[in-house]
């Protein structure tokens, strides 16, 4: 009984037994070092998509303060705007962010018609009649009178 383990086939490799020695100068080269593996592909965001979430975002939340309130009308148009831009970019092959352009148009269009709904409340609150004979009441008692 032969107890040496069965040759490989013709024209395979015997895993560098029985090879001819390595002759000096030659360089043998090691193992890789490690690599970060390529990402995935088509995952590109554009920038558009991400400045209608955030001006979406700073339009919905400045909406509520009633003065402060119109700097959410610039910002929310620009939300609107720049989210469509992001939609049609998010449909060319190789880039993604559909959601966040998405999520710009609707906090965008949020905060124009929470900005208009304030602002319309404020100004007819303004405009009462009860409302300017309290504020002159309360500027009249304001003011100092010379003695």
């Amino acid at each position: 009984m032969n107890s040496d383990p069965p040759a490989p086939p013709p024209g395979q490799d015997q895993g560098g037994w029985n090879q001819p020695p390595q002759q000096y100068g030659q360089y043998q080269q090691g193992p890789q070092p490690y690599q970060q593996p390529p990402g995935p592909q088509g995952s590109r965001t554009p920038g558009v998509a991400v400045a209608a979430l955030v001006c979406g975002i700073l339009a919905l939340l400045l909406s509520w303060v009633p003065i402060i309130g119109l700097v959410a009308f610039p910002l929310g148009i620009a939300a609107v705007v720049t989210g469509v831009i992001g939609l049609r970019k998010s449909k060319e092959p190789g880039y993604g962010g559909r959601g966040l352009a998405i999520g710009g148009l609707v906090t965008g269009v949020l905060g124009l018609v929470i900005a208009l709904l304030i602002a319309a409340v404020f100004v007819n609150v303004l405009n009462d009649p009860d409302t300017q004979d309290l504020i002159e009441d309360v500027l009249e008692s304001a003011t100092i009178s010379p003695s």
